[in-house]
C-alpha cells in the first residue's frame, strides 16, 4: 500500500504559536442591516450611521444595557446631527475602540439642553423599571475609549460635546476632545454641560481648544459646565489634562460644596506651561507620557490619538507603529527632513485607511534607511489629479541638493535602502512620474524584500510600481515582487512593475535580481532618448496570462532557484514568505485525506542553537526509501538560509517534554527527525518555511505538506 507522509511538528519542550508571519486587524464595514432597538451590540463604521445613531437617541432609544461601538475614524464634514431638548439621552455603554470622530460642526440658535452625541440623560425618567436595572447593572452609563477633534459647537442653555445634563451615575474613560464649544446662559462644558445627579468619574481623559458662555458672569469648565450642588453630585477627575483657559468646572448652581475631586490632573495654558515644560523635558506625573513637543497627556491616550507627537523625527533610529506616524514621516520628508544616514523601522502593521498622505512635486525625498521588519502596510488610498511627482511613500530623491555632510551620510550606508516590507491593498492615481514608492530617483538606491500589490495609474513621462524614474545612479531591486496593475493614459507611455522609465540620457543602471512581476507590465516600461543596455534582470520571473501555464501552481511549479512555490498561483522570492504564509500553509487543506495537525510545535535546546522538526508517516516502510524537509530560514534582516534534508532513519516514538510518546500518538506509523543546527541566539525572529518531501523507489520526490514557522531566538532573561 502506497503511504503518505504527514507534516506533523511535534509540541516539545517550548511551545509555538503557528501564526503567519504577519498578523493584522483591519476594521471590516458593516454587511447587514443594523437593528437599532434590538441588536445588543452595535458598531458604528460611516458617519450615516452616526448620524442615524443619535436620531435614535433623539426618538427615546435608551441603548439602556447595550454596547454601542466605532468600529472606523468618521469624518463627520457636510453631516449633521439631530437636536433635541428633553430629558432622552444615552443610557449605554459606548466605546470608541480607540477611533477618531473628527470635524463634527453644530450650530443652533433656538432650543436648549443640546448635549451633540448623547444628549441629555435623566435615568429616572421615561425609562422602564427594565431600563433602569440594565443601566444599573452596566454600572452606569459609560462612555470610553475614543476622540472627538477638530470639532466645533455653538449652542445656548447646558451646551457640551458629550450630555447636556446627566441625571444619573457616568463614567467617562480614555477620550479626548479638541473641540471650540461656544454656549450661553446656565452653563457650557468641554464634556458635559451639568452634572446634576449621580458620581461622575473622569479618567485618563483631556479637553483642548475653547470653551466659552456668553451669558455674563457665568464660567465655563473644561471638564463639566456646572455641578448642581443642591442634588449632590460628586465629580471626581483622576489623571486627566486640561489645555485651555477654562477651570476644570465651570461654576455651582446653589451652595459651593465640596463636590469635586480631583487626583492627579494637569493644567496646561499660558500661566502653567513654562513650569511644566514641554517634550522630554516636560514635568510629567506618573500616568501621563510626554511627547516630544507641547504637554504630556494621560498614558492611555498617548499612542492612539498622540502618536506622531511621541517621536523625535531628528533622531538617529525612529520606529513607526501608528498610521498617524506614517502620515506625519510623509509630512516631514515633505518639508525637507531627509533623514538622510537615518533608519526608520517599521514596528507593527499598519492600516491606512482613511488616512492621507502628504503630497509634494520638489525633488525632496527620503534618503536614509527604511527597514519594514517584515510588516505590512495596507489600504493606501490616494487620487491626485492636480499635482505630479508623486513618489506616494518616499518623495523625489536628488541627492545632489543634500548638504556635503548629508551626502557622506548616505554614502555610509551605501546610499538609500528600502528593505523588509510588504504595501498592499493599495490605489494610487496621480499624473506623470507617479509611484508607490520613489516619483524620481536621483541617486544610489537598494530595495530589498519588498513586496508590493497596488493599482498604480498615472498619465506622461511614466508610472511605475515601484519607482516612477530612475533618473541617475544604481538602482538595485532584489528578492521584490510586484502584483496588480500599472498603467499610464499617455498614448504610447508604457508602465512599468518595477520602473516606468530609465533615464538614458543619464546612464543610470538598474538592477533585477530574484523579482517577480506578477502584472501584464514589463518590469521596465520606457526609455528617455535613445535606448541602451542600461537594464540587468537575472533569475526574475514573469507570471501572467501569457506565462503562468508554463511555471504551474503549487507543489507542481516550475520555481527557480530563490523562489517557493505556493500552494496555489505563482512562486515567490522566497525571502517574501513571511507576507504568503496563508497560501504556504494552505497546502494542508489541498489534501484529500485528513490531517493530525493539532500538533504543532518544535524542540529545541535552551541556548536556541538548534531546532529539532520531527514528522510522522503513516503505510509501508518500504514504499519510500527516503523521507525529510527542504527548510528555508529567513532571518528579519531578510538573510536567508536553506538546505534539503534527507532522512532514512525512521523511529516509533519521540520524547516529548521528558515523556516517550508513540508514533500512533502523534498521528502516524512512524517517525523521522530532521534538526537545523548552528542557530544564533539573540538574533531576532527566525521564519521558517518547511516543504515535507518523499522520495519513491524509482528516485521520483513528492511534495505533500508545507507550513510556516516564527521561532524567536531570544533568551529569557
Amino acid at each position: 500500500m502506497k503511504k503518505r507522509l504527514l507534516s506533523i511538528l511535534l509540541v516539545a519542550t517550548m511551545l509555538l504559536a503557528m501564526i503567519p508571519a504577519i498578523t493584522v486587524a483591519t476594521s471590516a464595514a458593516n454587511t447587514e442591516a443594523i437593528d437599532w432597538v434590538n441588536d445588543e451590540v452595535i458598531t458604528i463604521y460611516t458617519a450615516n450611521e452616526l448620524v442615524e445613531f443619535k436620531k435614535q437617541i433623539a426618538a427615546g432609544n435608551s441603548f439602556a444595557g447595550r454596547t454601542v461601538k466605532l468600529g472606523a475614524d468618521i469624518d463627520m464634514s457636510g453631516k449633521s446631527l439631530a437636536t433635541h431638548d428633553n430629558d432622552i439621552g444615552f443610557c449605554g455603554v459606548f466605546d470608541g475602540q480607540y477611533h477618531t470622530i473628527r470635524n463634527l460642526s453644530f450650530s443652533v440658535s433656538t432650543g436648549n439642553y443640546q448635549g451633540i452625541l448623547f444628549g441629555s440623560v435623566t435615568t429616572t425618567k421615561n425609562l422602564t423599571a427594565e431600563e433602569q436595572q440594565a443601566i444599573k447593572d452596566q454600572n452606569g452609563i459609560i462612555v470610553k475609549n475614543f476622540a472627538l477633534v477638530d470639532s466645533k459647537i455653538s449652542a445656548n442653555a447646558r451646551t457640551a460635546p458629550l450630555f447636556a445634563w446627566v441625571f444619573g451615575d457616568l463614567t467617562v474613560e480614555n477620550v479626548y476632545i479638541k473641540a471650540d464649544v461656544t454656549g450661553k446662559g446656565d452653563c457650557t462644558g468641554g464634556f458635559i454641560g451639568d452634572a446634576a445627579v449621580g458620581t461622575f468619574t473622569f479618567k485618563n481623559c483631556a479637553y483642548e481648544g475653547t470653551v466659552s458662555n456668553s451669558t455674563a458672569g457665568v464660567e465655563s469648565g473644561a471638564f463639566v459646565g456646572r455641578i448642581r450642588n443642591d442634588k449632590a453630585p460628586t465629580v471626581k477627575l483622576e489623571n486627566c489634562l486640561n489645555v485651555s483657559e477654562a477651570k476644570l468646572v465651570g461654576s455651582y448652581y446653589g451652595n459651593a460644596n465640596n463636590r469635586e475631586e480631583v487626583i492627579n490632573c494637569l493644567h496646561y495654558n499660558e500661566e502653567n506651561k513654562e513650569t511644566i515644560g514641554s517634550g522630554f523635558t516636560a514635568n510629567a506625573s506618573e500616568g501621563f507620557t510626554t511627547l516630544n513637543a507641547g504637554y504630556p497627556v494621560p498614558t492611555p491616550l498617548a499612542l492612539p490619538f498622540f502618536s506622531a507627537k511621541m517621536i523625535d523625527w531628528t533622531a538617529d533610529n525612529i520606529e513607526i507603529v501608528t498610521a498617524d506616524q506614517l502620515v506625519e514621516f510623509k509630512r516631514q520628508i515633505s518639508i525637507k527632513n531627509f533623514f538622510a544616514g537615518k533608519t526608520v523601522k517599521l514596528g507593527a502593521d499598519i492600516d491606512m485607511s482613511g488616512k492621507t498622505l502628504a503630497k509634494h512635486e520638489n525633488d525632496v525625498g527620503f534618503c536614509g534607511v527604511f527597514d519594514g521588519q517584515y510588516h505590512t502596510i495596507r489600504n493606501i488610498s490616494c487620487s491626485w489629479t492636480d499635482t505630479s511627482y508623486q513618489g506616494i511613500l518616499f518623495g523625489s530623491v536628488t541627492t545632489s541638493l543634500l548638504t556635503v555632510e548629508q551626502q557622506q551620510a548616505v554614502k555610509a550606508k551605501n546610499g538609500i535602502v528600502i528593505k523588509n516590507f510588504a504595501l498592499t491593498d493599495t490605489k494610487i492615481v496621480s499624473n506623470k512620474r507617479t509611484a508607490p514608492l520613489f516619483a524620481w530617483v536621483f541617486g544610489d538606491l537598494t530595495v530589498e524584500n519588498v513586496y508590493i500589490k497596488a493599482d498604480v495609474t498615472g498619465s506622461g513621462d511614466c508610472t511605475g510600481g515601484f519607482i516612477g524614474d530612475a533618473a541617475v545612479g544604481t538602482i538595485t531591486f532584489k528578492n521584490c515582487a510586484f502584483e496588480g496593475t500599472v498603467s499610464n493614459s499617455t498614448a504610447g507611455v508604457e508602465s512599468g512593475a518595477f520602473v516606468g522609465r530609465i533615464r538614458n540620457d543619464k546612464a543610470p543602471t538598474v538592477k533585477l535580481e530574484n523579482c517577480l512581476n506578477v502584472s501584464e507590465a514589463k518590469l521596465v516600461g520606457s526609455y528617455f532618448s535613445s535606448s541602451t543596455n542600461q537594464e540587468t534582470a537575472t533569475n526574475c520571473l514573469i507570471y501572467n496570462e501569457t506565462n503562468k501555464e508554463d511555471i504551474g501552481s503549487g507543489f507542481t511549479a516550475n520555481a527557480p532557484e530563490g523562489f517557493t512555490a505556493l500552494n496555489t498561483f505563482y512562486p515567490v522570492p522566497t525571502t517574501l514568505l513571511p507576507f504568503f504564509a496563508d497560501q504556504v500553509e494552505g497546502a494542508r487543506t489541498a489534501k484529500t485525506e485528513s490531517l493530525s495537525t493539532e500538533y504543532y510545535g518544535y524542540q529545541n535546546t535552551d541556548n536556541k542553537d538548534a531546532v529539532r522538526f520531527v514528522g510522522v508517516v503513516n503505510g509501508e516502510d518500504t514504499d519510500y526509501k527516503k523521507v525529510g524537509y527542504e527548510i528555508v530560514a529567513i532571518r528579519d534582516n531578510g538573510n536567508v538560509w536553506s538546505d534539503t534534508i534527507e532522512v532514512q532513519a525512521v523511529y516509533s516514538s519521540v520524547i516529548e517534554n521528558g515523556a516517550s510518546k508513540t508514533a500512533a500518538a502523534c498521528g502516524g506509523d512512524y517517525i523521522f527527525v530532521a534538526s537545523v543546527n548552528g542557530m544564533v541566539a539573540n538574533k531576532g525572529t527566525v521564519v521558517f518555511a518547511i516543504k515535507t518531501f518523499a522520495i519513491d523507489t524509482n528516485d521520483v520526490k513528492t511534495y505533500t505538506d508545507m507550513a510556516i514557522i516564527e521561532f524567536d531566538t531570544t533568551l529569557a532573561a
